[in-house]
């Protein structure tokens, strides 16, 4: 892959800190404290904020209201498969939550462009980043942003103290993915959606290639709200400007749990409508599905989930 600028993780402080009481409740923004019924109430409306922003002109479409949604929802699919067919690609790992979604269209649309030649899908993996995020001296302003994201996207809260070693973080890795693995001289794919600094990638992207990981190719979406200079720079970016939806160009789903402590997401335990979930995946694939069979391919029979 493209050679990442290292960060500096020299300063390690391998001795843990406390945050008193942030296990059983989150902070806002502002520091004052609010309950879990507060926080899922303001997500339901920022998601649907964020739908919102860009208007609808198809009432039978829930969460991609726009052609302009659903069009680039197939082609950051189509273009994340294209890559990874034109590279012989044999795994792509997905970041969560934002680019988790993305394994519907690559296999919606490997399946329609590519199993027909006799070629096999890549293996598929997700990966949790908060859990790739090593312990660091700056607890005050990581305790800020995990609180804010708390309230943001309605999740559990969790101690930044719960963060690990760098070879703890490693040993995890290697225990969870063992398939992936497999795959340590073959072409790797690592999408996000976005990225910012790059800080968060970055500690995915050491992690994955001292683990053995070869050839790993970095590829985002989009340049959403990119910063400069970055610590990983991407190998490819699939869309030069920035997308409706932002960050979220495969909607906003809430079915896994980030947290420090695995490398692996968690199934979430605070979601009161699993049907919301399931909702939004039906969407995704009808999109991909229709937008196949409107490009004159002749789509596959869909499987049973």
């Amino acid at each position: 892959m493209t050679e990442p600028s290292t960060r500096n993780l020299s300063s390690i402080n391998p001795s843990g800190f406390t945050v008193p009481g942030v296990e059983s409740y989150t902070l806002a923004s502002n520091g004052t404290v609010k309950s879990p019924e507060e926080i899922r109430s303001e997500l339901e409306a920022a998601t649907a904020q964020m739908f919102r922003l860009v208007g609808s002109d198809d009432p039978r479409y829930q969460f991609f209201g726009t052609a302009r949604l659903r069009q680039e929802l197939f082609d950051l699919s189509a273009g994340l498969v294209n890559y990874a067919h034109d590279n012989e690609a044999k795994a792509i790992v997905l970041m969560d939550r934002s680019a988790r979604l993305a394994h519907i269209g690559i296999r919606e649309i490997w399946r329609t462009l590519h199993e027909p030649e006799g070629l096999p899908m890549p293996d598929i993996f997700f990966v949790n980043p908060r859990g790739f995020r090593p312990y660091t001296t700056d607890a005050l302003e990581e305790i800020l942003k995990v609180s804010r994201t708390h309230n943001k996207y309605g999740d559990i809260a969790d101690s930044p103290s719960r963060r690990r070693a760098p070879e703890i973080i490693k040993e995890d890795f290697v225990r969870s993915f063992p398939r992936l693995l497999q795959h340590a001289d073959e072409v790797v794919i690592l999408f996000d959606t976005c990225v910012h600094s790059g800080n968060q990638a970055q500690y995915v992207i050491e992690t994955l290639e001292e683990a053995g990981l070869t050839q790993l190719h970095f590829v985002i979406g989009s340049v959403s709200l990119m910063e400069q200079p970055r610590c990983a720079e991407p190998d490819l970016i699939l869309n030069e400007t920035e997308p409706a939806a932002y960050c979220w160009p495969f909607g906003m789903d809430r079915a896994t749990q980030k947290t420090y402590a695995s490398t692996l997401s968690t199934r979430a335990t605070n979601i009161e409508e699993p049907g919301q979930s399931k909702a939004l995946r039906r969407e995704i694939r009808h999109i991909i599905r229709e937008r196949l069979a409107a490009n004159g391919h002749t789509v596959p029979l869909p499987r049973q989930p």
